[in-house]
């Protein structure tokens, strides 16, 4: 091992290519993968059955930017039909819930057009597809390999958790900024 090494590579050491026998390599991808597909298909489970109540409220604030109505003071009525409904925004209440900067809604904004149950769809494949470029900047070396077995294994670690099921099921935002900070530092 050289001295420009990671201190992490010490503690991976046991999982290198050429310390594991053909068949472990095989059983931990094959490991990984079902994993990786059990969450997917949770996530797109929760996607249909649940709401999304924070993507909901930014959807449909993103939605009023087109409108002459505050993205954060609106108040729905049933004269305005279900395209500015949130289901969980209640009368009482001052604010509507929206809790985003300008900048978030003008992100979501060239979704908000489509019915909310395609934005869900639209927005779970973004989170997959933003965690798993982030992960793959952040492990691949600059020679232009991917440490593959511990990149794979801290994948099914982030990925398949209950967090990561929590923040899809709520619609979070959360990953974007993860992928900005890994192209920060992949170009630093």
């Amino acid at each position: 091992m050289n001295k420009t090494s990671p201190i992490w590579h010490l503690f991976l050491l046991p999982l290198r290519k050429d310390r594991l026998s053909k068949n472990t390599r095989y059983f931990l991808y094959a490991s990984i993968v079902f994993f990786v597909f059990l969450t997917i298909f949770k996530s797109f489970y929760f996607t249909k059955k649940n709401g999304g109540s924070d993507l909901r409220i930014r959807v449909v604030a993103s939605r009023l930017l087109a409108t002459e109505h505050s993205p954060y003071f609106h108040k729905w009525s049933p004269a305005e039909g279900e395209y500015l409904l949130d289901p969980n925004d209640h009368s009482s209440r001052l604010v509507n819930g929206n809790v985003v900067t300008p900048a978030v809604l003008y992100l979501i904004y060239p979704l908000s057009w489509q019915s909310y149950p395609t934005v869900r769809v639209i927005w779970t494949v973004m989170q997959f597809l933003l965690g798993f470029l982030s992960l793959f900047l952040l492990f691949k070396n600059k020679v232009g390999s991917l440490f593959s077995i511990p990149a794979s294994i801290i994948v099914v670690g982030l990925i398949c958790t209950d967090i990561w099921l929590l923040n899809i099921d709520r619609g979070q935002i959360y990953i974007f900024y993860t992928f900005l900070f890994a192209v920060i530092y992949k170009l630093y």
